[in-house]
């Protein structure tokens, strides 16, 4: 029995290996209606290779390109390292692969100049309508069950920052993400030369539903002072005692898949 459970392991292994190692140009001669609803402008191999778009969602990538790592199947999951562009612009990198359970799980994973128009889209939120900037970001990991929201671990930063009614480019804002078992948890706070001075959390359950809580107030010494306080006035009422406008806000977020 030992002798047959090792023929076939060897055997596996070795149909398993000439798959990966074969050109993806002759697979799509082959399953030409499955690679289509992948992607398209693929080359390379199964193992190490390249596509000019994956069709993934929620956001579709452009000039993907992945090797895979043999050993993350010791370990009960499926990784390769994989760089691509989004259609809005930026990149992201990181090593990315799916466990036995289907959990998509992602490690030291950077995105660069990601348009934060995108992540505004996803979550309908009508308190990121029209915000601009860009967004950079080391998650050290990303764990995802295909049916909610993402969960994060790691550090983001949201530059030249722009919010409707408010100012094009109000500097640049920090966000760091943990989690408590499934709920995403987010700490926020304004870098000392940003006009605009902000402090707060925000927490994301399972279910999609949100709690924000964030406390502003105009930097005493940015140029813009004066306009930043009339504007804040105008939506949210005046200060408290120490010029701060506070904002609390829960609801329920549009599914993510």
């Amino acid at each position: 029995m030992k002798i047959r459970t090792l023929v076939l392991a060897g055997v596996s292994s070795f149909l398993l290996t000439s798959v990966a190692y074969m050109p993806i140009n002759f697979l799509q001669k082959v399953f030409p209606q499955a690679f289509a609803r992948v992607g398209q402008g693929f080359s390379g191999t199964l193992w190490s290779g390249s596509a000019q778009q994956l069709h993934t969602t929620p956001i579709p990538l452009q000039n993907v390109t992945w090797t895979w790592q043999g050993l993350a199947l010791f370990k009960g999951h499926l990784a390769a390292d994989v760089k691509a562009q989004l259609p809005m612009g930026g990149t992201i990198q990181g090593l990315c692969g799916v466990k036995w359970n289907t959990d998509v799980v992602c490690k030291d994973l950077r995105l660069s100049d990601f348009s934060i128009g995108v992540v505004a889209n996803l979550l309908q939120n009508p308190m990121l309508s029209g915000v601009q900037g860009k967004l950079q970001a080391h998650l050290s990991q990303v764990t995802w069950d295909r049916q909610t929201y993402p969960v994060m671990e790691g550090s983001a930063d949201w530059h030249n920052a722009g919010v409707p009614m408010l100012a094009p480019n109000l500097g640049t804002y920090s966000a760091l993400l943990t989690r408590e078992g499934d709920e995403q948890h987010i700490i926020l706070n304004a870098k000392p030369e940003a006009a605009l001075e902000i402090n707060g959390q925000a927490t994301l359950k399972p279910d999609a539903t949100y709690q924000v809580s964030l406390n502003l107030k105009p930097n005493s010494s940015g140029s813009d002072t004066a306009n930043l306080q009339s504007m804040l006035s105008m939506g949210l009422g005046n200060p408290d005692t120490n010029g701060q406008f506070h904002i609390e806000q829960q609801g329920k977020l549009p599914n993510f898949r």
